[in-house]
């Protein structure tokens, strides 16, 4: 079952990366409210949730996630790249 799609191109003559995520899974913003950590929230504000550092609607205690799409979007603009997340209507 596929839940999203990754995809990356480096550019070595410019040293940029542009990175693209599709989530056709649930959804980023269902993930949240799931989590009955929020119990309304929109899909931009879903997707800038999971933009923070440690912005992942499973963490608990000592369960500390949410640094993948963090980290990737400051790698992709590090290096004067691009970087989009498409999931429910932000895009």
């Amino acid at each position: 079952m596929k839940k999203g799609i990754i995809i990356a191109q480096y550019f070595p003559l410019t040293t940029t990366i542009n990175a693209t995520i599709v989530d056709n899974g649930i959804g980023i913003r269902q993930s949240f409210i799931n989590s009955k950590k929020y119990k309304k929230i929109s899909d931009k504000q879903a997707v800038e949730k999971a933009l923070e550092e440690r912005g992942s609607s499973k963490n608990n205690g000592d369960n500390v996630r949410g640094m993948g799409l963090n980290y990737t979007s400051d790698f992709a603009c590090g290096l004067l790249g691009e970087f989009q997340i498409f999931s429910g209507k932000v895009n």
